[in-house]
């Protein structure tokens, strides 16, 4: 009928159509804007929007090693300091995200004193932003030595390699064992050993499976290498003699320290004096937190756990540890 009201249905129909309309307008006009501007620009919009950047410590004792008088240990602390940034913006999730800028990073080693828990600085090196999470690994110890493997500053950037830590006087030495394996052809490097007081080193180095043919290396505290096997394994050592078996030789041979004399070894002889030689000392491991109370607990400064075995046993002991001068 002529002049009649459309009906509800009809309005909210045409009221739809014209709500369409006008998202695909805007669109448009968005689509236009964005074309406009710079790609840079662009990008600032999307990712650039950041506020509330908060600074925190991260800092943590990651490593513990107890040398082999078994009253003191070495530490690796992570020194470092990050910004927390948090994005908004276009094609970010609701709310943003955070994110973290590292803005310090240091290394530190130091010394701890079981009995009077003095602890002592012993060197620190700066590993600068964008190393995270790489930290040292403490290997091996005996007598004053630490065998260590990590990021280390160099003129080309951070770079992992060992090193050897004598934790009487604080000297940190650069081990280049890969450079010294590549320079001579021989693959890589395998498994590395602190084998004497002194600071001498077994070193392992050979080629990737299937071949898998690897040498034996003596490192000396001089610096001198000197080869053990050009094909074969390290078995053990003893406060004189390393143990090793060249393939195809029959059976192991004794390498004595002091003069380099080599002789056959008994099965009885290493069974008694190479195999565990250095694997029922005490072990430190980290903790953080009191045991049983749900991990970390605030305020609680972070423990080393002190495991000695007793007879058939280990028996493990809290030690608190004060990080304050390792920062």
């Amino acid at each position: 009928m002529s002049g009649s009201q459309p009906k509800p249905s009809e309005t909210k129909l045409v009221a739809d159509a014209e709500c369409g309309r006008r998202r695909r307008r805007t669109r448009l006009r968005l689509a236009a804007r964005a074309a406009a501007i710079p790609g840079a620009a662009v990008l600032g919009l999307l990712f650039a929007c950041t506020h509330g950047a908060r600074e925190r410590d991260r800092s943590e004792l990651r490593d513990a090693i107890l040398l082999e008088d078994g009253n003191t240990a070495v530490v690796a602390f992570s020194s470092r300091q990050v910004r927390q940034v948090r994005q908004v913006g276009v094609g970010l999730l609701p709310g943003g995200g955070i994110r973290e800028e590292t803005l310090r990073h240091w290394t530190v080693l130091g010394r701890f004193d079981l009995a009077t828990g003095a602890v002592t600085r012993l060197a620190a090196f700066d590993l600068g932003p964008g190393h995270d999470h790489s930290h040292l690994q403490l290997l091996w110890s005996l007598g004053n030595f630490v065998l260590l493997h990590g990021p280390f500053p160099t003129k080309a950037g951070v770079q992992s390699d060992h090193a050897l830590l004598d934790a009487s006087t604080g000297t940190l030495e650069r081990l280049d064992l890969e450079q010294f394996v590549e320079q001579n052809g021989l693959g890589s490097v395998v498994d590395v050993r602190l084998v004497s007081a002194d600071g001498t080193l077994a070193v392992t180095a050979g080629e990737q499976p299937p071949r898998a043919r690897r040498g034996v290396w003596l490192r000396r505290a001089t610096g001198a290498f000197e080869q053990l096997c050009a094909d074969g394994r390290l078995d053990g050592c003893s406060r004189e003699e390393v143990a090793y078996h060249e393939t195809g030789a029959g059976g192991r041979i004794a390498y004595r320290l002091a003069d380099g004399r080599r002789r056959p070894l008994h099965p009885r002889e290493y069974g008694a004096a190479f195999s565990s030689a250095h694997q029922n000392r005490p072990v430190l491991l980290q903790v953080r937190g009191l045991p049983g109370r749900g991990g970390r607990v605030p305020g609680s400064g972070p423990f080393l756990a002190l495991a000695r075995r007793e007879g058939d046993r280990w028996v493990e002991n809290e030690l608190p540890i004060d990080v304050g001068p390792l920062r």
